[in-house]
């Protein structure tokens, strides 16, 4: 079974895929760690070390959301200019149609699905992934996705229990 999807995107719901994403490592972590210590080091100096560290935190706090909503804005702006991107999956692989450019994994180069509440993961690398919401799948288009993974020894996160799989998506 192919399953196709086109992922509309809205700022708000990019904004939290940024943040999750971000923070779906240890090294998203070790980031806002090491700002905060560049900062309140650079605070130091003029001031005591309870009131740099506190710049320092303040700093990592205004600017992480920041972050976050730049990272969105390019995402809306590039689905303005190319359209919302499809996805696909056959048992070839995955595939992204981004406009005009379009993306094609063997399953041996996905590193993981996962799926949360709202939305579903395809990581193309340990911390980027395609996504798109789960209410996008239909139940027997789940349970043939998360088919695709569990033949291609794709490791499945937060995956629809087994009994869950119809016949039809097989």
């Amino acid at each position: 079974m192919a399953i196709t999807v086109t992922a509309p995107r809205t700022f708000f719901r990019t904004f939290a895929i940024a943040a999750q994403l971000w923070f779906s490592a240890p090294s998203g972590y070790v980031t806002v760690a090491f700002m905060f210590v560049l900062i309140t080091f650079s605070f130091h100096n003029p001031a005591p070390l309870w009131l740099a560290a506190l710049g320092g935190l303040g700093w990592v706090a205004a600017m992480l959301p920041f972050l976050f909503a730049l990272q969105s804005w390019r995402t809306l702006r590039a689905t303005r200019d190319s359209g919302a991107p499809v996805f696909s999956f056959d048992e070839e692989g995955a595939a992204c149609a981004n406009g005009a450019i379009v993306t094609r994994l063997p399953w041996s180069a996905i590193h993981r699905i996962k799926f949360d509440a709202r939305t579903c993961f395809v990581y193309v690398t340990p911390r980027a992934a395609w996504f798109f919401g789960r209410d996008l799948l239909t139940k027997d288009q789940e349970a043939a996705l998360s088919d695709f993974a569990r033949r291609f020894n794709v490791k499945l996160e937060g995956s629809a229990p087994p009994e869950s799989i119809s016949s039809e998506a097989l």
